[in-house]
């Protein structure tokens, strides 16, 4: 996912809709243009064109401008990346899906790391033939092998929040 987000020399926004999440953080966070430009060093004139309200008088950002703005702000390539996810799944804003793109987020960025790990112990693995449709399937599994490891971790949790809140208990 790192990387994916933009292509090489300018920012080339590959999914729908990356560009205008990004956008949207920077309204967001609440800096004003001017102290971004201060901060990331990008003139103002040339900031106001990048996060122009009006998608269709954006201009393109460089690979620079994306990191200096991303720092700025904050955010990484996972932030944008889960925010968009969340957007386009219309979850709305309620504090407890705040609380779940922390959690996902939290996640995303040590994932891939120990994914190589793991695979780096099968070696059955057949790279050559690698296809969509099988890291569609390798992602179906991960999130089903998740959610039960999220129940089971959700199950301790309420028998120690249980045995903590036993007025009977030593």
């Amino acid at each position: 996912m790192v990387g994916s987000i933009y292509d090489r020399r300018t920012v080339q926004f590959r999914p729908k809709g990356s560009l205008k999440c990004f956008c949207d953080l920077v309204d967001e966070v609440g800096l004003s243009q001017r102290y971004l430009s201060g901060v990331t060093q990008i003139k103002r004139t040339r900031l106001q064109r990048v996060l122009h309200s009006d998608p269709n008088q954006r201009v393109q950002m460089t690979i620079e401008e994306a990191e200096a703005l991303k720092t700025a702000l904050g955010i990484d390539e996972y932030d944008i990346a889960v925010e968009l996810d969340f957007r386009r799944r219309d979850l709305g804003t309620s504090i407890d899906t705040v609380r779940r793109k922390v959690i996902i987020k939290g996640i995303m960025r040590g994932l891939a790391g120990e994914l190589i790990k793991e695979m780096d112990l099968i070696s059955e693995i057949d790279y050559d033939e690698v296809t969509p449709d099988l890291t569609v399937n390798l992602q179906k599994i991960l999130a089903k092998c998740a959610g039960r490891s999220l129940q089971s971790f959700k199950r301790v949790c309420e028998r120690h929040h249980r045995e903590r809140s036993d007025p009977f208990r030593d």
